[in-house]
């Protein structure tokens, strides 16, 4: 019993007429007060309790009808409860068994196990109490605000390693996470510093008592300050809140902190109480509503019984976060003052709280069926020692133990000390066994894969197309098959989900001479057909494609009009039995005579590129191992495609169609740290050959019409700029000016040059560069677009992209720009990307079938536009005008765009970067800002890549199952400039994970989500990303999901055979550098995993035919993790026979379902999905079939893909 003085210590006043006088007589005629033991020492022990407690004697006496006697001997209590059971006991022992405070649980424990009514809260919610943190969680999990926190284990690490790698939100309170009474609050324990929390936590560790106790640091509210008095049972029907008090600081001193001291709340303060005065609170009726529904759920959740008090502070928007959860507490002071409030006075009140113990304890469920159960189910291992090992390794996971889970370990710690190991089996028995039973889910073993000696003991699976390792990924597939077997309806739900949102197109058509051409959506196989009509009429032609509602009239139509298929995508897959395919470009040539296509039918990423006759649908040639881009020449008769190396692109050719003529080498890269790419310029007039590393790139023109050209393609040949290292640049081409982005002359962000290009005699002649619009801070310009009289500038700044229009001329050689207007767009969110990319920029074989760009049509700007709220759009924009033309735009039945919110936040990361987040939800649901949801946050932050969003079905049916989707744009990426890259790459790598980290807590602290509610997900390099934050902060979250994760850093960066190592160096680090050795190998994924921490459920993706990342990197990262973490949760492997961009077709959509279920499973089980608990042995698992079986592919390997947007799916 420790009391605050000045509130509690005058006398029991008078008795007046009961308002409890209506009700019967106590069936009982004497109240055993149990106190604490005064033989034995207590520490908390003040002169003050002793008068305290006479006066609460005196009011136990004003009960009616019934004597008091005082039970203070805790050493012969056994025998007292066994020999002579008490009728009933007033539990006033907050001092605990002996006096020890930790063995409060004890004693209601002994009174349920001998069957003796009790006032107050038993030992489950004791226990649960106790634990601050645990309290929190419980509380998140009812959607009730709590003060962001984490927790600090002084014998598990350092101040700095706690410091280093968590991210806070001063001011901050330290306490201990465990205890009660307001120990370790003293007048030092608000920091607002990380340094003042440095010097605190050390402080903390040189004090005996304190140096060893785990310590909450939490987020300190500096609003009201509110104590709710609770009084009653919600089971019994009896709860209520009493009056709320306040308390009131503004006497305090400005510089004293506004708390409750534990020296005050001992007496040893008298002072504090003379300036802090707790006064009758006043809420509007919403308020006072949020608060009794806060407290009778927390009541409830927490196993509280009869009376408890329950504190909350107020954050600057209004909003209550529970602050601490007192049962037990001391029934004078602010309790005693409540009930006055209320009409009570002390003795009534004291009356009120036996009368509901009394009713409580008529309600008890017999627990002797139970005990039977539970005895006969565990005869054969009946050890209290192992159930207790059991209970308490599973409360390492208190995000996601049930009730019933938390009541078995609760127990088990209440009881533990008891001689008698059979009085800590019985409370088990007593309480939850029974719903422990029913809770246990059956699972396969998950595959164990050989150790190998050396440092690395998985080493041997970079062999990955040994029998032995493919034997490992079918057995890791059918585990996966089998622990997610429960969500198999939940998977199809969404997978139909995803189909009816899937886009419908019109069709994309445009005509050459007397055909026109066209390409169309077909739905039912979720490809595209593409082909042309041969008719004299295009009137008629368009008028009938026009009038088709969907693609069956549209099919028919075709056929009645005599159209000729010219690529039908899924015959063609089916026609050559391909699992996987993915259609690169798709070009008509400029006259018309041929039309050409690139396919990958592994998911390597190497191509095929076929040359067709359009009149006669015969194969005029084939070419293995290129690239998916490819340009025909300005005639027709020749084309330019990218050939692969031993590596990755790296030289260009000019294939002839006719005369079997060799294919010429128009360029040939020999630097393996350079991979080639082909664009053409806007006006069609050139071929730009971009050969580029991570830091340097080289451009070189070529004429498109060298086939009527005199000399030869070295000929021709023009370097916009010569090669200097860490210098980058693009171009483009509009008549005769050509324009660079680049960023030499310390430009990081890139600036805008033009020169004069012409064609002149033999040779292309390039005039001298001049700077039309420097860089500038926070805006990159990320592309240049040459128009007629236009360049248009892509730019990104603060995570959106916008285009801004100049205008250019050309006086006396010199291009002259001049700001015109930036192009408006009507989202929040959005992305655009040109024609060349196809209608899907996740899919570029989706694409259309597209006519070679030919000089008149450089007056317009085309491209695609979407949103996570808009259906991908094809557009032309008129610079002159302003004005867009829709050319097609995208359908989705059901879909109402206004049922979405799009918003923008900012997370303070730990160096005080602001981190852009872009949010998604669907307001239909949230009507206000989301509370306490599921939430999906995505990351990449590599290679200068931007994270995008467009229209999504994936992430529609995400939304609209209340599922926030986030994306949180860390560093490494390029969403704030060339800086924001070069801060998350090489030696700056872990801003990138520590930004992820504080948009994840930005997302809880802000009440979006709650962890328990978190899913991190990352693809790529964003694998990475999430990787190293669990191995950070493995409390973060929920769930993760890794889609073929970058993992084992530093094996890949040292395997000089890897083909693309050498190109890897600019972005990771030299691994010939120890300085960046050691730092690759501080945070690599692989080599970081924590010993006996507990992760969350975790899943990996992978691919057998990546020939990015390695199908062995996960599988080796899930075989270590699953070796070395500390909880029972499993981790899933699931690699599909696709390639780094997953499989296509219905396995696309079948793949993201599989996921979804399970990040639903862990962050939204209140959508009916199964969740997992306990596994328990089970039969071992079948092998897959050889139909499903994912093989690996032996194709080579580049790494081009990196180069490309992120576009953010889930």
């Amino acid at each position: 019993m420790h009391t605050a003085p000045a509130s509690t210590s005058a006398p029991a006043p008078a008795i007046t007429a009961s308002p409890l006088a209506h009700l019967p007589l106590l069936p009982f005629e004497n109240i055993t007060v149990l106190l604490a033991d005064p033989r034995q020492d207590d520490p908390g022990w003040t002169p003050h309790d002793d008068e305290e407690l006479e006066h609460l004697k005196e009011a136990l006496s004003g009960i009616p009808n019934v004597t008091m006697s005082w039970l203070d001997t805790h050493a012969t209590l056994l025998e007292r409860f066994k020999s002579q059971p008490p009728a009933f006991i007033f539990n006033l022992c907050d001092e605990g068994y002996n006096n020890v405070n930790e063995w409060e649980p004890y004693l209601p424990a002994l009174m349920d196990m001998h069957g003796i009514p009790y006032t107050g809260t038993g030992a489950i919610g004791l226990t649960l109490c106790r634990d601050k943190w645990l309290v929190d969680s419980v509380a998140k999990a009812l959607n009730i605000a709590v003060p962001f926190s984490h927790v600090f284990e002084p014998n598990h690490q350092t101040v700095n390693e706690f410091i280093e790698t968590h991210v806070f939100t001063f001011p901050v309170i330290v306490k201990p996470r465990c205890g009660d009474g307001s120990t370790g609050i003293t007048s030092t324990c608000i920091c607002n510093s990380t340094q003042e929390l440095a010097a605190h936590l050390e402080d903390l560790g040189r004090q005996e008592e304190l140096a060893s106790l785990a310590m909450l640091v939490q987020q300190f509210l500096a609003g009201r300050e509110i104590t709710v008095a609770c009084l009653g049972n919600p089971d019994s029907g009896d709860f209520r809140v009493l009056p709320i008090l306040e308390l009131d600081y503004t006497k305090l001193p400005p510089d004293a902190p506004k708390i409750q001291l534990y020296d005050a709340k001992r007496g040893m303060a008298p002072e504090f109480w003379e300036q802090v005065a707790h006064i009758h609170a006043q809420f509007d009726d919403a308020t006072q509503a949020l608060i009794e529904d806060h407290c009778a759920k927390i009541f409830d959740a927490l196993s509280l019984q009869d009376y408890a008090r329950i504190d909350f502070r107020f954050d600057d928007s209004g909003t209550p976060h529970l602050l601490d959860v007192n049962p037990n507490c001391w029934i004078g002071g602010k309790f005693r003052r409540a009930g006055q409030l209320a009409g009570l006075e002390w003795p009534h009140l004291l009356e009120s709280v036996v009368r509901a113990a009394w009713t409580r304890h008529q309600r008890r469920p017999d627990a002797a069926a139970l005990t039977a159960r539970v005895l006969q189910r565990d005869a054969p291992t009946k050890d209290p020692q192992a159930i207790l090992g059991q209970t308490l390794k599973r409360l390492q996971q208190p995000n996601t133990v049930s009730d019933a889970d938390l009541a078995t370990v609760v127990n088990a710690l209440a009881t533990a000390d008891f001689t008698s190991q059979q009085h800590m089996l019985d409370t088990l028995v007593s309480y939850s066994a029974a719903r422990q039973e029913q809770l246990r889910i059956d699972l396969p073993d998950p595959p164990i894969a050989r150790r190998s000696d050396g440092p690395d003991e998985y080493a041997w699976m970079q062999a990955t197309s040994s029998e032995e390792f493919q034997t490992l990924i079918d057995d890791e597939y059918d585990y996966a098959e089998e622990v997610m077997a429960p969500t198999a309806d939940f998977q199809e739900q969404l997978v139909a989900d995803m189909l009816q949102r899937m886009p419908t197109r019109p069709p994309f058509a445009f005509d050459i001479k007397d055909h026109i051409y066209f390409s169309i959506q077909d739905s039912a196989r979720h490809s595209m057909i593409h082909g042309r009509l041969a008719t004299q009429s295009i009137s008629t032609a368009r008028e009938a494609l026009a009038r088709a509602s969907d693609d069956s009239d549209t099919r028919r139509a075709l056929i009645d009009l005599g159209a000729t298929v010219l690529l039908d995508e899924a015959q063609y897959a089916a026609e050559h039995n391909f699992d996987f395919c993915d259609f690169g470009q798709i070009i008509l040539s400029p006259q018309g005579q041929y039309f050409g296509y690139t396919v990958d039918d592994q998911g390597e990423e190497c191509y095929k590129l076929h040359i067709i006759n359009v009149d006669s649908l015969e194969p005029v040639t084939v070419i293995d191992d290129v690239s998916a881009e490819f340009f025909f020449t300005q005639d027709g008769q020749g084309v330019f495609y990218s050939g692969i190396g031993e590596t990755m692109p790296n030289s260009v050719f000019l294939h002839q169609l006719h005369g079997n003529v060799p294919p010429q080498v128009v360029f040939q890269e020999t630097d393996a740290a350079f991979a080639v790419t082909l664009h053409q310029s806007s006006d069609g007039n050139y071929l730009i050959i971009d050969s580029a590393s991570q830091s340097t790139s080289e451009c070189l023109l070529l004429p498109t019409d060298l086939n009527v050209r005199l000399g030869g393609a070295a000929a021709w040949l023009c370097v916009v700029s010569p090669r200097t290292q860490g210098v980058n640049y693009t171009c483009d081409v509009a008549g005769n000016t050509l324009f660079m982005r680049t960023n030499r002359g310390d430009a990081k962000n890139h600036q805008l040059e033009a020169a004069t290009c012409y064609l002149q005699g033999d040779r292309i002649a390039l005039g001298d560069f001049s700077v039309c619009m420097a860089a500038r801070e926070h805006v990159q310009l990320q592309e240049v677009i040459a128009l007629d009289g236009y360049v248009a500038m892509v730019e990104q700044s603060y995570a959106a992209k916008q285009i801004r229009l100049m205008h250019f001329t050309q006086e006396d050689g010199v291009v002259v720009v001049s700001f015109d207007h930036y192009i408006s767009f009507p989202h929040l969110i959005y992305s655009f990307w040109s024609i060349t990319g196809g209608c899907d920029p996740m899919r570029p074989g989706r694409g259309l079938l597209l006519p070679s760009q030919k000089a008149e049509n450089v007056r317009l700007m085309t491209l695609f536009y979407s949103s996570p709220i808009c259906p991908t759009q094809l557009l032309t924009y008129d610079p002159d005008t302003r004005r867009f033309d829709i050319k097609f735009a995208s359908s989705v039945i059901n879909f109402e765009a206004f049922r979405y919110k799009e918003r923008r936040l900012t997370a303070i990361s730990q160096d005080g970067t602001q981190v852009p987040i872009s949010l998604i939800y669907n307001q239909a649901i949230h009507t206000e800002k989301p509370r306490n949801q599921p939430c999906v946050l995505y990351g990449y932050g590599a290679y200068g890549s931007s994270v995008e969003l467009n229209f999504s079905p994936a992430v529609l049916s995400l939304l609209d199952r209340g599922v926030v989707y986030a994306v949180a744009h860390v560093r490494g990426g390029s969403e704030l400039g060339a800086t924001w890259y070069f801060e998350g790459r090489r030696e700056h790598k872990k801003n990138s994970f520590f930004d992820m980290i504080a948009c994840a807590e930005h997302l809880v602290t802000s009440g979006i989500t709650s962890k328990s509610k978190l899913a991190l997900t990352g693809r790529s390099a964003g694998g990475l990303l999430v990787g190293a934050v669990l191995n950070m902060r493995p409390d973060l979250c929920a769930a993760a999901l890794l889609k073929v994760p970058f993992l084992d850093v530093v094996t890949t960066v040292q395997d000089a055979s890897a083909p693309y190592t050498a190109y890897e160096y600019e972005e990771w680090g030299d691994p010939e550098d120890p300085i960046m050795m050691g730092y690759m190998r501080s945070y690599c994924p692989y080599t970081n995993l924590r010993p006996g921490k507990t992760y969350p459920y975790v899943m990996c993706v992978t691919a057998t035919n990546d020939n990015l990342v390695s199908v062995a990197q996960p599988t080796k990262w899930v075989h270590r993790l699953r070796q070395v973490k500390g909880d029972w949760k499993p981790v899933l492997l699931r690699a599909n026979s696709g390639g780094h961009m997953g499989q296509t077709g219905l396995d696309h959509y079948h793949d993201l379902a599989f996921e979804h279920a399970f990040l639903l499973q862990h962050v939204a089980p209140e959508l009916g999905v199964r969740q997992l608990r306990e596994i328990q042995p089970r039969k071992p698992h079948g092998r897959a079939s050889e139909a499903r079986r994912p093989r690996s592919g032996t194709a080579k390997k580049y790494p081009v893909v990196r180069f490309q947007p992120q576009w953010s799916s889930a």
